[in-house]
């Protein structure tokens, strides 16, 4: 059994254009603080779930948010 309960968040992405987009990741919300950090040091975020990969560079980027839509328990 993992340490940690398996979370599923809707990430909504904010392009500069004014598009929208939302992506299914496998994590919690608490993951925000870490993808925050990742977008200023490598300048990209970078989300993932178990089949599918999104990279948005920072200049496409206007604003992301979470928000948890299952958990398992842990």
């Amino acid at each position: 059994m993992s340490k940690y309960p398996v979370e599923y968040s809707i990430v909504d992405i904010v392009y500069v254009d004014g598009t929208t987009s939302s992506f299914m990741v496998k994590a919690g919300p608490g993951i925000a603080k870490f993808l925050t950090q990742e977008l200023r040091d490598s300048l990209s975020l970078t989300l993932r779930n178990d089949t599918d990969t999104l990279v948005v560079l920072r200049e496409q980027l206007r604003s992301f948010s979470m928000r948890l839509v299952t958990s398992s328990g842990a």
